[in-house]
């Protein structure tokens, strides 16, 4: 998988219109304006992501949570797409929407960090929505028991945890000609 380079960061910064950590920022200043913990003013666009580009915007547009690090996103012969790296698991919890006691009743004690990564099918052009495939957690494969408890098409779900964790608002996800496409909600920056 190939290394994240200058090149990706200049690229989404382009596509973007500002770096991640600009938007880390507008997410967090709305937040705090709105009294909700999530923005609610979005300026939204189409963008063709390369798998580094959508692996720098996950790593570095989560503020100061840093939920995930060392991301690497592949994409699968099949049309799905692979995600690892080091996950916070209560932050990543907490933005699903959880406690971690709920985990933790089904798959017992967890480290705060630990290695992640889950493999999902992806729509064309936004239809089908997104299912997950499979999941590992550290060394060990989510078992099928729990992916069934997975709903078909994660779609709500993935929406809410980039609301939550990154403050994005995704209202589409597919792959297209080896690009991952998003309809993407930007937060729009404060006005001074």
């Amino acid at each position: 998988m190939p290394d994240i380079t200058d090149e990706d960061r200049r690229s989404l910064v382009g596509k973007l219109g500002r770096t991640p950590e600009d938007i880390a920022a507008a997410a967090e200043a709305q937040a705090d304006r709105t009294g909700t913990g999530l923005p609610d003013d979005f300026e939204y666009r189409m963008l063709r992501l390369t798998p580094q580009e959508l692996a720098l915007l996950l790593e570095e547009a989560d503020g100061p949570t840093e939920t995930l690090s060392r991301v690497q996103v592949r994409l699968e012969k099949d049309g799905g797409m692979t995600l690892s790296g080091i996950a916070d698991i209560p932050a990543v919890v907490a933005h699903l929407g959880y406690e971690m006691a709920d985990v933790e009743g089904f798959v017992g004690e967890t480290p705060d960090r630990v290695a992640v990564s889950a493999t999902v099918s992806l729509g064309e052009d936004g239809n089908g929505g997104v299912q997950v495939l499979e999941a590992n957690l550290g060394s060990l494969a989510v078992p099928e028991s729990l992916l069934g408890l997975v709903p078909p098409d994660i779609s709500p779900e993935l929406r809410d945890y980039f609301l939550n964790g990154y403050g994005l608002d995704v209202r589409s996800l597919s792959m297209e000609d080896g690009m991952i496409v998003l309809d993407l909600g930007l937060p729009t920056a404060p006005t001074p």
